[in-house]
């Protein structure tokens, strides 16, 4: 008896175009029809593939697995180790929320001391700029007060120049 493509790869339970490359590749025989379709003999067929189905037959390669106490415990194991995993992922990610917050209070540090630092440059600036104007002011105030030879500048020419106009001597 002969079959055509598609019912022999229904009998086989290959798809078409494995039948196709066997035959190309000279595993399997088939005639070619008057009409230019392939015919396969069934004999062939079950040569080839083994065991044919018959037509509507679900095909199964895999034979029944029947479960025993081992495949239970692999089982058991299994989700015991999935949980293992998953309390692995929890203390990861509590290490990494803690990680985390450290990061952001240095990066808040860093932040705070940068201000800091920028404030007491600025403030040093200043005050250094308030020294040397007054140290211009007073020296700039000295010649113009009267007083003969080198002025005194700064804080000891004040000085001593109130001490010695206290007692009366001249100032130079």
């Amino acid at each position: 008896m002969q079959v055509g493509l598609t019912e022999a790869a229904e009998l086989t339970g290959k798809n078409p175009s494995t039948l196709t490359r066997a035959v190309n590749a000279g595993k399997l025989s088939a005639v070619s029809a008057p009409d230019g379709t392939r015919q396969f003999m069934v004999a062939e067929l079950e040569r080839w593939a083994g065991k044919l189905r018959t037509p509507g037959e679900e095909r199964t390669d895999a034979p029944e697995v029947q479960r025993t106490e081992l495949h239970d415990a692999l089982e058991e194991a299994r989700a015991a180790q999935i949980e293992g995993y998953r309390e692995q992922i929890r203390l990861l990610e509590g290490v990494l929320d803690e990680t985390r917050k450290d990061r952001d209070r240095w990066q808040e540090q860093a932040g705070q001391i940068t201000r800091l630092l920028t404030d007491q440059r600025a403030e040093t600036e200043r005050e250094r700029d308030r020294r040397e104007a007054a140290e211009r002011l007073t020296a700039a105030a000295a010649p113009a007060g009267g007083q003969g030879g080198a002025a005194r500048s700064g804080l000891f020419a004040r000085l001593f120049r109130s001490r010695r106009s206290a007692e009366g001597r001249p100032s130079a």
